[in-house]
């Protein structure tokens, strides 16, 4: 990572200790399991049974027959290939926050990336604002993740968002099903719900993570102050006292509330955070989701 300004030095040694932990809640029914009846790019092995002379003589398993001296066969099923398409917000309100709300996330998605690969997964990577900019494709390796390092390292916040454009968009470009991590502060003023859908028509499973600053929803600056909206470049001048605050953090949460309630709705998994929270103790809580609000 040698001249990469965005990754501070030990993000790969933490990487590596997701990862372990990852494959340990792996053995369990976390998200790590993608067992399916459908066929799949290799087989798993499930379970023994008697042999039948309908059965394939080279699934015999010999050592417990000659243990059981009874003829057993090796029961397999379907382990499914994951494609996991992470969709990252890019637009100018990320560049909020110190750190900012785009460094915060692509955090998360270089570990939810590393993680992927490193289980043989296909990954994607795609970045959006008023509409999906970039789709990089990985391949199934670890070495790709080094190319996802350099791509995510210049990325720059800009332009406005439009996520109801932007994932229907992505929504096209998604050949296979799969899961798409969207990472983003969810903040439009034009709403989400049909870019959401739009996903789901298109037979993926969608996940959810809405990174804030405190600021988004806790406003602390008082006083007659010029307010410049990153997006649109709107200027307005005012006075803000307790009583504009508590209207703003009111409005604040109604938004909030409204994504998690259609995501509940829609069954689609979600998580909130703030950039306050590590972003290693985010993506272990994604990784033991078990419900779909967080």
């Amino acid at each position: 990572m040698s001249g990469d300004l965005v990754f501070e030095s030990g993000f790969l040694k933490q990487l590596e200790t997701l990862y372990i932990l990852s494959r340990r809640l792996k053995r369990g029914s976390g998200r790590g399991e993608h067992l399916s009846s459908r066929k799949g790019y290799s087989l798993e092995l499930s379970d023994y049974r008697n042999y039948t002379v309908y059965d394939d003589f080279r699934h015999i398993d010999w050592n417990v027959s000659s243990r059981l001296e009874k003829l057993f066969v090796k029961v397999f099923r379907a382990q499914e290939e994951m494609t996991i398409y992470l969709l990252l917000d890019a637009s100018s309100s990320m560049a909020t926050g110190n750190p900012s709300k785009l460094h915060y996330a692509k955090h998360v998605a270089a570990s939810l990336a590393y993680i992927g690969l490193s289980s043989l997964e296909r990954v994607y990577c795609g970045t959006f604002a008023e509409k999906l900019k970039t789709l990089i494709p990985l391949g199934r390796n670890r070495q790709s993740f080094h190319k996802l390092l350099r791509h995510l390292s210049g990325i720059k916040p800009s332009g406005r968002t439009d996520l109801n454009k932007s994932l229907s968009e992505y929504a096209r470009t998604a050949k296979k099903p799969g899961i798409v991590i969207l990472i983003s502060d969810m903040l439009d003023e034009n709403g989400f719900s049909g870019g959401l859908l739009s996903l789901l028509y298109a037979r993926l499973e969608v996940f959810v993570i809405q990174v804030l600053d405190k600021s988004d929803m806790h406003p602390f600056a008082t006083g007659p102050l010029k307010l410049t909206d990153r997006e649109t470049g709107k200027t307005i001048t005012l006075h803000v006292d307790d009583s504009i605050i508590d209207l703003y953090t009111q409005h604040a949460l109604k938004h909030t509330n409204g994504l998690k309630d259609f995501c509940m709705r829609k069954e689609i998994d979600f998580i909130q955070t703030d950039t306050e929270l590590p972003f290693t103790d985010l993506v272990l809580k994604y990784l033991r989701e078990g419900s779909r609000i967080r």
